[in-house]
């Protein structure tokens, strides 16, 4: 995870939810689970089980606002 993060200069936060108070918030299933967030805040996609980095820079290409 920290190669992507290093990869893309990722400056927002990326929580770890060490305690599963998040994961029984919005009902996350199977681990590893990935949620995107749009910058309003509001869930776009959630993506259950183990993904290649290339599929997640995808991903979030697609979320990213245009300027």
């Amino acid at each position: 995870m920290n190669r992507f993060i290093d990869k893309y200069d990722l400056t927002f936060p990326i929580p770890h939810d060490k305690t599963g108070e998040i994961r029984d918030l919005y009902k996350i299933g199977p681990l590893p689970s990935t949620v995107f967030i749009n910058s309003e805040g509001k869930i776009e996609r959630t993506i259950i089980g183990a993904q290649s980095l290339e599929r997640l820079e995808e991903y979030l290409q697609e979320i990213i606002p245009n300027p």
